[in-house]
């Protein structure tokens, strides 16, 4: 998420607010065991909860701070169509 937050500047409060949604959601992420390939089922559910964590964060920034979001989405290479990663 990191990534999609570079060139925001948050308030404390959007700060808090984004901490707990992400602790929210770690503690729905399935199980992953150090060098194993988690199955498909558990790749989906991550990727469910990303996208759900992702909107839910994005909806606690302004209009002008969700346009930067929006463009550092775009240019990230696994959200865009054909830039999956090692084994997508």
């Amino acid at each position: 998420m990191q990534a999609l937050l570079q060139g925001i500047t948050v308030t404390p409060a959007q700060q808090a607010r984004m901490d707990s949604i992400v602790a929210a959601f770690s503690a729905q992420m399935p199980a992953f065991t150090p060098g194993q390939m988690p199955d498909s089922a558990s790749r989906a559910r991550r990727r469910e909860l990303t996208a759900r964590q992702d909107s839910t964060v994005r909806a606690v920034l302004t209009p002008e701070q969700q346009q930067v979001w929006d463009r550092n989405a775009a240019n990230m290479p696994q959200r865009r169509p054909g830039g999956g990663g090692p084994g997508e």
